[in-house]
This record gives structure tokens, C-alpha cells and sequence, in this order.
């Protein structure tokens, strides 16, 4: 393929964050890369301001709230970059991390079109001092895409304007696990991910979906892919009620909720919550 060029663009989807997302730009904003920044703030009830924004600084307003799907597609649509970066509102990218992993990725340029690169991450949980360091793994299996969403790729997928076009963008439809149908459908066409082995993000974690949103985007998943081979199938299915299970004991529904994991567990036992060994720790 033609060498792509060196301009890298940031997508940063938000919603009701304007505290977080501050930190979040500011945190793009302070790495040693030439690059543009996109915020997507989707129909936030107070339009998302940046005082003093920089000139590669573009805030895209939504009239009404389209998911987190539809605005990273429209970051993509009008970034100018032929490098494509994600970074979810209320995570953030530490300073200098990006730039070993763009060179990183830019070093393995012959595989720029079938390659999203990740990195590392450091789990932070509010209000507690608790920090846990991972190291995905890579893969290009697709029984490990079926598994689970592993990588963060909210915050921490680098790829080429090829890759994502390659990718088909995000289902729009999807309010919840859209990353993880993403790439799914990415390890379905042949696609494959890896990881630079530093941080490359900081991610909060603590918030859970509704069980109503997570119910509707199974189905939806299920439906997408139906013509899966069977494996492939009951891996994602274990997934899918893992997600179910976990969403329902947050919410207090405790014996829909251990049903769920009961399912999971049948269709993928195992001795983690996790479906495969994903991660290294650090």
C-alpha cells in the first residue's frame, strides 16, 4: 500500500461531561504529536465549550443525543487526519504516551490496513486509591474478538484511515457494546489487533449500563451475527450474558443476574470472570 502520511486525528465523543472531557482534551492536547482533535459532543444539554481552544481544536455540536457510535463516525467523517486515534470523554492519555505508540504503528505500515494498535492501560477507580496495569494481548483470532472487548478501545485504538473505512465504522444503532460488535465485525473480515506494550490510557472505570440498554444491544448483536460458525457463536453468547449478568447485579437484580453468569459459565467455563486470558499484568 502507498506510505500514509503523518497526520493523526483524535476523536473524543461526549455527553453531559464537561469536567471530564476538559481533562480528556487537555490531555491530548499536552502529548508531543502534531495532531487535530475532534469533539463530538452529542446534544449535551449545555453545548461543551474549551476556553482558548488551539486552532486544531474542532467541537462538533449535535442538536439530539445519537449514541456514541454515530458521533465517532461523524469525528472520522470530518477529521482531516490519515491517522485516526479514540479517546473516550472521561478517560485520559498520559503525558507522552502517544507518541511511541504512533511510531510504533507507523514502523509497521505494510500491515496498516488490516492492524488496529492498542496499548496498555491503568484501570482507575473513583474513590479509591486502587490502580491495576494491563497489557493486552494481540490477536487476530476470531474467537478471542467473540470473547469480550479486552483491549479499551475507547481510548487506546490507533489506526490508518484505511483500517477504519476497512472496518465499516461503528453500528449506529448500538447504544451499548458497540466497541465490542466493532471489532468483533474487525476479527470477522480478517482483521487483527496489537498492543504496544507501554500505557497508552488511563481508564475510570465504576459506571454500569442499564439492564434495558444492554439487553437491547445483545439482541441487536445476536442479530448482526447470526451466520457466525457455531463456536464463534456460543463464545459471543457466553460474552453477551456476561455482560447481562453483570448489569443485573448492579441494578440489585440478583437472581436474574447469577442466572445470567450460570449461563456463561456453561457455555465457556472457566475460573475467571474474564472469558480468556487477556491481559498481562505490570
Amino acid at each position: 500500500m502507498p506510505q500514509a502520511g503523518s497526520r493523526l486525528s483524535v476523536i473524543i465523543p461526549t455527553f453531559e461531561r464537561p469536567a471530564a472531557t476538559i481533562r480528556a482534551v487537555e490531555s491530548v492536547l499536552a502529548q508531543d504529536v502534531g495532531l487535530e482533535v475532534l469533539v463530538v459532543d452529542d446534544g449535551s444539554r449545555a453545548p461543551f465549550t474549551f476556553a482558548h481552544g488551539p486552532p486544531h481544536l474542532k467541537i462538533i455540536r449535535l442538536a439530539d443525543n445519537m449514541g456514541p457510535a454515530y458521533a465517532r463516525n461523524l469525528g472520522v467523517a470530518e477529521a482531516q487526519g490519515d491517522w485516526i486515534a479514540l479517546l473516550d470523554s472521561d478517560d485520559v492519555w498520559p503525558a507522552g504516551s502517544l507518541k511511541p505508540r504512533f511510531e510504533a504503528a507507523r514502523r509497521d505500515e505494510e500491515n496498516a490496513e488490516t492492524t488496529i494498535w492498542t496499548a496498555g492501560f491503568v484501570d482507575v477507580f473513583p474513590n479509591s486509591a486502587a490502580r491495576r496495569v494491563r497489557v493486552p494481548r494481540d490477536s487476530r483470532s476470531l474467537l478471542d474478538f467473540a470473547s469480550g472487548c479486552w483491549t479499551c478501545p475507547g481510548s487506546t485504538a490507533l489506526m490508518s484511515r484505511e483500517a477504519w473505512s476497512r472496518s465499516g465504522g461503528q453500528d449506529e444503532t448500538l447504544r451499548r457494546l458497540e466497541d465490542y460488535e466493532w471489532l468483533l465485525r474487525w476479527g470477522a473480515g480478517g482483521g487483527r489487533v496489537a498492543a504496544h506494550r507501554g500505557v497508552g490510557a488511563e481508564i475510570t472505570r465504576g459506571g454500569r449500563a442499564r439492564v434495558a440498554s444492554i439487553d437491547a444491544a445483545a439482541a441487536r448483536i445476536r442479530a448482526l451475527h447470526e451466520d457466525q460458525p457455531e463456536a464463534v457463536r456460543r463464545r459471543m453468547e457466553s460474552y453477551l450474558l456476561l455482560e447481562a449478568g453483570a448489569a443485573r447485579l448492579h441494578a440489585g437484580a440478583y437472581v436474574g443476574g447469577l442466572a445470567a453468569l450460570a449461563r456463561s459459565w456453561a457455555l465457556r467455563p472457566r475460573l475467571r470472570a474474564a472469558l480468556e486470558p487477556f491481559w498481562a499484568r505490570a
